[in-house]
């Protein structure tokens, strides 16, 4: 797993995303808790089985473009 963290200043927030910090954690709260919830995403936080293959096969060096075959090949079985 990869976590990546960020400390942004409310000014920048302002000035460049045109935004506050209290909307981002609204949207961060509907977006990947209830969106991830209603899309019946694996895990939470939006992690759908094809980016996590897709992760995967970039890790180990394959081609990520290759998951289309991997998930018709799932269907096989």
């Amino acid at each position: 797993m990869v976590v990546c963290e960020a400390i942004i200043k409310e000014e920048l927030v302002q000035k460049v995303l045109k935004t506050n910090v209290s909307a981002l954690v609204q949207l961060n709260m509907l977006k990947n808790l209830v969106g991830s919830v209603v899309s019946d995403a694996i895990g939470g936080f939006n992690a759908h089985a094809s980016n996590i293959v897709s992760a995967i096969f970039i890790a180990t060096g394959q081609d990520p473009a290759q998951k289309v075959e991997s998930s018709c090949n799932a269907l096989k079985f």
